[in-house]
């Protein structure tokens, strides 16, 4: 691009300023058109750029920039030459409005339009301009913000959800236990049991698992592991909490057969897996026959391997119905229990 058209340019896009920003001040064009020059860039800073031909509609002169940015030369007839303001009319009575800012009252004591070369540094000393008797001072270049730091990223931004660390699920019956219930194993630790199991804190923990099946008793838990639960080999650890709710049957040989067939059910469909079977904590003030019968299932629960015994009574107790754990209790169970799977 030439001299004349770069001034074209320069003149052109003041006009378009000034007449979308009316109150737009004329130093900022004069600052700038300086700016410019520095840059090797040559815009005559004594030509005030706001007195180009105001009648040119703005499309037009913005075409003309456009032709004269990509190289193209317009025909000489469609040229809208640059003329001079039209010289204002003065009576005796009025008085010549004087402007802010002149172009021939700035001087610019630094100036140097010497073209400097790229790989020569340059600093700006900061610079005065004289306005109308009125001394300004500004920097050209202020001092850059420091920047803030920012923590080093070291691993792969991953937008997908964590996993959540705890995984407990209670599943109603809602009148049809075979129906209704089922397994779905999803970590290599399993804790299974009755309403009891639904009382223990959330566990924090990515491997373990909790599936509490209010009202299960040892038959009912064997057919679910067995017929709801699909067969996984990823399983390590299985947790088995049954029996209180067989605490009415005073029969041995089925209680015993149903256990039984529990363990088998659950070795079968978790082969990998080590299995073991809590002893049945009981509140004293149930009737006497039901705790000769949670004793007499107690007695067969230690015979089987790698079985949990009861919970110290000092920790245990129960809330109205002599049946559920209170809190405090099922913190202590789950602490009790944890030391055993050597969590």
């Amino acid at each position: 691009m030439t001299d004349g058209e770069e001034q074209r340019a320069w003149d052109i896009a003041c006009h378009w300023i000034k007449s979308k920003f009316h109150t737009t001040e004329n130093w900022i064009f004069i600052q700038t058109a300086e700016d410019l020059n520095l840059m090797n860039i040559r815009i005559d800073v004594h030509r005030p750029p706001f007195l180009g031909d105001i009648t040119t509609p703005v499309h037009q002169l913005e075409t003309g920039a456009s032709r004269g940015l990509s190289g193209e030369q317009p025909p000489e007839k469609n040229r809208t030459p640059l003329e001079p303001p039209t010289p204002l009319t003065i009576t005796n009575n009025q008085s010549i409005p004087q402007p802010q800012l002149m172009a021939k009252n700035v001087v610019f004591p630094h100036r140097d339009l010497t073209p400097v070369s790229p790989s020569t540094p340059t600093t700006r000393p900061p610079r005065t301009e004289m306005l109308d008797n009125t001394s300004l001072t500004t920097h050209m270049f202020p001092e850059p913000r420091p920047e803030r730091s920012r923590p080093l990223i070291t691993e792969d931004f991953n937008l997908s959800p964590s996993p959540p660390t705890s995984l407990a699920t209670r599943h109603e019956h809602r009148g049809n236990k075979k129906n209704n219930w089922s397994l779905n194993p999803k970590r290599e630790v399993l804790i299974i049991g009755d309403s009891n199991i639904s009382r223990l804190q959330p566990i924090e923990n990515i491997k373990i698992q909790v599936d509490s099946f209010p009202g299960a008793n040892l038959g009912q838990a064997a057919f679910l592991i067995k017929h709801m639960t699909p067969t996984s080999g990823e399983v390590r650890k299985v947790l088995l909490c049954f029996g209180l709710n067989d605490r009415d049957n005073s029969n041995r040989a089925i209680v015993s057969n149903n256990l039984d067939q529990l363990l088998a059910s659950t070795r079968d469909t978790f082969p990998n897996a080590t299995v073991r079977m809590t002893s049945i904590n009981y509140a004293p003030e149930l009737s006497f026959s039901t705790i000769r019968n949670i004793r007499t299932l107690n007695k067969l629960i230690i015979q089987t391997p790698n079985y949990i015994p009861e919970l110290e009574r000092k920790y245990f107790s129960t809330k109205g119905d002599r049946i559920h754990w209170t809190p405090y209790t099922a913190e202590k169970m789950w602490e009790h229990w944890k030391s055993f799977l050597n969590l």
